[in-house]
């Protein structure tokens, strides 16, 4: 039996995408995981359910992949 600490460490499979800036393209595929009360007409302002994380990642790419990360000021 698994420890709760073992299930939490392991690798997501899918994840929650909600109100992104632009419609996920291909649509056809990313409508098949809106949530049931989310509306068809307006995307963006739209949450998606397990999305597989293989397809969030071909979306960032698609976008020209991750952005670098901003150095953090000292104050």
């Amino acid at each position: 039996m698994l420890a709760p600490a073992d299930v939490l460490l392991l690798p997501a499979q899918t994840l929650e995408i909600g109100f992104p800036t632009r419609r996920p393209e291909p649509w056809g595929t990313w409508s098949t995981y809106l949530d049931p009360g989310s509306e068809d007409d307006d995307p963006t302002e739209s949450v998606y359910l397990n999305v597989p994380v293989a397809l969030v990642r071909d979306l960032i790419e698609a976008h020209g992949g991750e952005a670098p990360p901003i150095p953090r000021q000292r104050s």
